[in-house]
């Protein structure tokens, strides 16, 4: 008994409570007194915490840029003690909030606060210049500008520093003449991002400027894009659909077409580099259509839309086919592989009696953007066929007649996809001039 007192006034010194001295227990109230004790010793953390004088409230305003977290956040404690002890996960969060632990210290101001235009890492007549160039050369180029609204300098400046850092960095980067700047502001871009890894940050215009960096900024761009999934995951950007079905409004139509914006960002550097994505598809990319019956739908949406509708079939190959260049492909493979060929036929079919040709001609979401990627799909589906042919040395077995002749066949599609590519790009100039500024990850098949 007096153990289990000695527990109690330990946890009751811990949590900065009161601390009454009981009497020594008789055999009169020992029965009652060891009741008390047994309620105080399991109640919720939570409560604790709560009528602790010192201690922050897990419902209260977040310090800094950090927020609540755990399976009960948010939730109010109810007077009634009948309630389940919390889950020990909600007791971790507890016990390592953020909000009072002395480890962490992060200044938000690290992103957006100052930026280097402030900080005298750039003029303001040289950052004017690159972002005007980034505004009317590079941003039509990319998802028709959705990445980048806005207008003028100042009004970026305001909205978001880190913003402001790519989108100068990817200006200085396409300039010839402008390599000292490129490393200036290159520097100060990697050097923001450092600072803000320990920061929860709750800004759409953050999630933007890490796509753009992963888009442009090649030696970053794996890292880049997978924190823009987990910044936007950790900004529910996953549940925007459901918010845009129940109504379209300025805000849900924002977040979740930047959802879409995120599962191409991440499919195409998984196909790139071979590596599996990160981003699942889920109802929301499946139903991304239903984008374009929203009144606040745009010009560009049309393109996102389809690249979401390509990379989920190249999504498919991916699962199916993995990346090992030494797996031989089997005759089943190859029947899978004409039911792939029939989906992209399908894909461009549909994008044929959609697309409109609005006259702008540096929009690669228009035809011949669609027919640009439509010949690189074909031709990153059919090269599969050739896996596990230059390491394959002489076997005793009988060749497979029919898997010979349907491995040439998907070879000579390859073939086919390959110098189509190159007679689209020969022949139309605006896209010559438009894939200047194309990511080259847009252009660019698995490893």
């Amino acid at each position: 008994m007096f153990n289990l007192q000695e527990a109690v006034e330990l946890l009751l010194r811990h949590s900065r409570l009161p601390l009454d001295q009981p009497e020594r227990l008789g055999p009169s109230n020992s029965t009652q007194h060891a009741d008390t004790e047994y309620r105080s010793a399991n109640m919720p953390l939570q409560s604790l915490t709560e009528v602790s004088p010192g201690a922050a409230s897990v419902n209260g305003p977040s310090q800094g840029n950090f927020t609540a977290e755990g399976p009960y956040a948010g939730m109010h404690l109810q007077d009634d003690d009948s309630d389940l002890v919390p889950l020990p996960m909600n007791n971790l969060y507890n016990l390592t909030d953020p909000t009072k632990s002395s480890l962490i210290r992060v200044d938000p101001s690290d992103v957006n606060g100052p930026d280097l235009i402030d900080q005298g890492v750039l003029p303001l007549v040289e950052a004017e210049y690159l972002f005007d160039f980034y505004r009317d050369h590079i941003n039509p180029l990319l998802l028709d500008g959705m990445l980048c609204s806005h207008k003028t300098l100042g009004e970026a400046r305001s909205s978001s520093s880190f913003l402001v850092t790519v989108v100068l960095t990817v200006a200085a980067l396409h300039i010839p003449v402008r390599e000292a700047y490129l490393h200036a502001t290159y520097g100060a871009f990697v050097s923001l991002m450092r600072r803000s890894c320990l920061l929860r940050c709750q800004d759409l215009d953050i999630v933007r400027a890490l796509c753009i960096g992963a888009f442009y900024l090649t030696s970053l761009s794996w890292a880049l894009c997978s924190r823009a999934v987990r910044v936007a995951t950790e900004m529910n950007l996953h549940k925007s659909s459901l918010q845009f079905t129940r109504g379209s409004h300025q805000e849900s139509y924002e977040r979740v077409r930047l959802w879409y914006v995120l599962y191409v960002c991440d499919h195409q550097f998984a196909l790139a580099y071979g590596r599996p994505p990160l981003m699942h598809e889920d109802a929301a990319i499946r139903n991304a259509e239903k984008l374009l019956t929203s009144e606040l739908s745009s010009k560009g949406d049309k393109g996102l839309v389809a690249q979401v509708k390509l990379f989920r079939i190249l999504s498919s190959i991916w699962l199916m086919y993995g990346c090992d260049p030494d797996l031989e492909l089997s005759g089943r493979d190859f029947e899978k592989l004409q039911s792939f060929n029939l989906a992209l036929d399908q894909w461009r079919l549909d994008q044929q009696s959609s697309d409109i040709d609005s006259g702008a001609s540096e929009n690669l979401a228009l035809p011949r953007g669609n027919m640009l990627y439509y010949h690189l799909a074909r031709f990153q589906l059919n090269s599969v066929a050739l896996r596990g042919i230059s390491g394959r040395g002489e076997s005793s077995d009988t060749p497979d007649l029919r898997t010979n002749w349907e491995r040439q066949e998907a070879a000579n599609n390859a073939i086919v996809a390959a110098m189509s590519t190159a007679r689209l790009i020969i022949d139309d100039e605006p896209l010559q001039s438009g894939l200047i500024g194309l990511p080259s990850t847009q252009c660019r098949g698995t490893k």
